[in-house]
C-alpha cells in the first residue's frame, strides 16, 4: 500500500495544505490523520480528523472530499488511474 501511504502523506500529513487550513488556519480540527492498513487484501483509505466543535462537522468533511477529489484528478492527470477511479474516487461520501 505505498501508493496511499504516499497519499497520505501528500495530502493529510502535517505538511499539507489541508492540514494547515483545517488545524493551523481556521482551527476547527485538533487532530487530523489518513492512511491504509498495510495488509494481504486492500482495505480502506481512512481520514480522521477530530472536530472542536459539532456545528464543524459538514464543513471539515467538505474540506476532506474536495481534497480526495484534487488527489484523485492530479493522480488521473500522472496517469496513475484511469477514468473510471475518478468518478468513484470524487463522488465517494464520508460515513457518519
Amino acid at each position: 500500500m505505498r501508493a496511499l501511504d504516499v497519499l497520505a502523506q501528500a495530502y493529510f500529513a502535517p505538511t499539507s495544505p489541508l492540514h494547515k487550513e483545517l488545524v493551523l488556519d481556521r482551527q476547527w480540527v485538533d487532530v487530523l490523520t489518513a492512511g491504509a492498513e498495510d495488509k494481504r487484501d486492500p482495505g480502506y483509505f481512512l481520514v480522521l480528523a477530530r472536530i472542536k466543535e459539532a456545528s464543524r462537522v459538514e464543513d471539515v468533511r467538505a474540506a476532506i472530499l474536495r481534497t480526495l477529489a484534487a488527489a484523485a484528478l492530479d493522480a488521473a492527470h500522472r496517469g496513475a488511474i484511469g477514468p473510471g477511479h475518478i468518478r468513484a474516487s470524487a463522488t465517494g461520501s464520508c460515513r457518519d
